[in-house]
């Protein structure tokens, strides 16, 4: 999981970059959406989602013995060391689907599907 004030400050350093190169200075304001709208840039935290989610469909299409399909849908068992995150990498993306309402079981079925479809509905989160 990536922490929150790290992407906000990378969003900050990409939003001035875009008015750098749109040459839009303090006294002609325009909100951070319009200026996305503008150059057709996604925020940092959708387009972070979006490339896991495709990342994670691709996984999930390759063959049972492939070490990284394995490692996804490997679950430990016991407690963790001292000092590590009490969540695994699974487990933040079962909380995501979560909140979209999907199971992991129907995660994987849509995996097999090309689900393009399944990650754009997921991460728009702008009209």
């Amino acid at each position: 999981m990536i922490p929150k004030n790290l992407i906000r400050s990378k969003q900050a350093f990409t939003n001035r970059c875009l008015r750098r190169i749109y040459v839009i200075y303090w006294p002609n304001t325009i909100t951070n959406n319009a200026l996305w709208n503008m150059s057709n840039q996604q925020p940092l935290e959708e387009e972070i989602k979006r490339k896991k989610y495709r990342w994670l469909g691709h996984t999930m299409r390759k063959a049972s013995t492939d070490v990284t399909k394995q490692l996804i849908e490997y679950n430990p068992q016991g407690s963790r060391r001292i000092g590590r995150p009490k969540s695994t990498w699974r487990r933040q993306v079962e909380s995501e689907l979560k909140e979209s309402r999907i199971t992991w079981s129907e995660m994987k079925n849509l995996a097999m599907d090309r689900w393009k479809t399944f990650v754009t509905a997921l991460c728009s989160s702008r009209n």
